[in-house]
């Protein structure tokens, strides 16, 4: 894949990030990408969470450390007011274990800052899509530690709500019939069912009472 790629869709991005050198750096990147329709921006936390809530996005690319709130504050946030917001953080912390909490706190993926613009072209379109962005490096380490200790999979990406769901789709649970039990929008729990099969790697809520036969520590 090429700077010049064609992303499938235009896609509207809000791109949060106090440094104006960093957030110009950031911005001529997404310009090089064809099919970004739009390129809002925000310097401080405060501001982010204004523009999510009053405009529409599809992804939001959001920085882990903001001056008056953190990137996980903001997260939070827009899980509870706006949850089909799909919301990229990036970063220069480590992958491991920063990705991993932002991931339980329901982003749909985490970036170095200098990624290279293939793999941010890449994570734009699948968390546009309603897709979780893993980096290689994240997708075996999460393998190696399925192998080794399961349990410890899901309480690393997955929040108590999230393998309440997992739970319940294993025991072939409906989308309408979990909503309605633990009290959530539909969307709420379709999106919280992709990312289970997307960093589970199955295909079907069948394969996931096999997942869990792995994970006995799991309550």
């Amino acid at each position: 894949m090429t700077a010049e790629t064609m992303i499938k869709r235009d896609i509207r991005v809000l791109l949060v990030e106090d440094h104006p050198v960093v957030r110009e750096h950031m911005r001529r990147k997404l310009v090089k990408m064809r099919g970004i329709a739009l390129i809002d921006e925000a310097e401080n936390g405060a501001d982010a969470v204004d523009l999510a809530l009053r405009k529409n996005f599809d992804v939001m690319l959001l920085d882990i450390s903001l001056p008056d709130k953190s990137g996980l504050e903001i997260l939070t946030i827009l899980k509870s007011k706006k949850p089909s917001l799909p919301v990229l953080m990036f970063s220069m912390y480590p992958e491991i274990p920063y990705a991993l909490q932002t991931l339980k706190t329901g982003a749909s993926g985490y970036l170095y800052k200098e990624t290279a613009l293939e793999h941010l072209m890449e994570a734009i379109q699948r968390v546009s899509e309603g897709s979780v962005y893993v980096s290689q490096h994240l997708a075996h380490y999460l393998e190696s530690v399925f192998v080794t200790d399961p349990a410890r999979t899901l309480r690393e990406v997955f929040s108590e709500k999230e393998i309440c769901v997992l739970q319940s789709l294993a025991r072939g649970g409906e989308v309408v019939q979990i909503a309605a039990e633990m009290n959530l929008e539909e969307n709420v729990v379709n999106h919280m069912r992709l990312r289970i099969f997307e960093l589970t790697k199955v295909s079907c809520a069948a394969d996931l009472s096999d997942y869990l036969a792995h994970t006995t520590q799991v309550n």
